[in-house]
């Protein structure tokens, strides 16, 4: 048996320090979620209008005016997280005047 392991003690090594890391990362998420903060991730146009309970038509509009902050990967818009929070935090406030 050909393996890239020259014993059992550096077999179970790797895998502690695989263990290490993904418990670092555990724990890095535990901290995001403790404070109120949800892993990162993008959200559909659809699935924003869900959340903030409108139109889907509302949230491309939000869009296109530049009061929602969007990716945009080929032809579809997604909102990130970060952004959906902070629009949620302030609102449309501001932007009314930028029409």
């Amino acid at each position: 048996m050909n393996n890239s392991f020259n014993s059992i003690d550096d077999f179970f090594s790797q895998i502690i320090d695989k263990i290490d890391g993904l418990s670092e990362s555990l724990d890095f998420i535990k901290s995001r979620v403790d404070k109120g903060l949800k892993p990162e991730m993008l959200y559909t146009p659809k699935e924003v209008a869900a959340i903030l309970k409108c139109c889907e038509r509302t949230v491309y509009d939000y869009l296109n005016k530049g009061i929602l902050k969007n990716t945009k990967i080929g032809k579809k818009f997604y909102i990130s997280t970060e952004t959906l929070n902070e629009f949620i935090e302030k609102g449309t406030t501001g932007f009314k005047n930028q029409e």
